[in-house]
């Protein structure tokens, strides 16, 4: 799997979710290039658990906007991070036990996930954020 960098079609218009977003797609990045060659004992471990730590900041900071804006969709974004953070959180308890490793299939959910829902979910905020005066 080969790495993925950032385009403007990842972008939702807003400056702090748009560097967020950049950070993800880096620590994704690094995870990749982890399992491709030789890396320290549990390198893979931290690098998957800053992955979960970075992207629960990121929803945090999402779903305080939505949710002090009254965005509509609100709840329907929240479940869609909630669902994110169960898959990976599973993963990572399954990895803790020596039961998994980290795929090719994992990394394109990871990747499919995030492209998919910044493209999708995350844009249909933008004009909201714009509205309240988020840049």
């Amino acid at each position: 799997m080969e790495a993925v960098g950032w385009s403007q079609s990842y972008s939702v218009g807003i400056k702090e979710i748009d560097e967020q977003h950049k950070k993800l797609i880096s620590l994704l990045n690094v995870l990749v290039s982890a399992t491709m060659g030789p890396v320290e004992e549990d390198g893979i471990g931290k690098i998957l658990r800053e992955l979960v730590n970075y992207t629960v900041y990121h929803f945090n900071t999402e779903e305080k906007y939505m949710e002090g804006f009254n965005f509509p969709g609100f709840e329907e974004h929240r479940k869609e991070h909630e669902y994110f953070k169960i898959k990976v959180a599973e993963f990572i308890e399954k990895y803790d036990k020596g039961d998994a490793k980290v795929t090719v299939d994992l990394l394109e959910f990871l990747w499919s996930w995030v492209k998919e829902h910044i493209r999708g979910m995350d844009k249909k905020y933008t004009g909201c954020f714009l509205e309240h005066g988020v840049k």
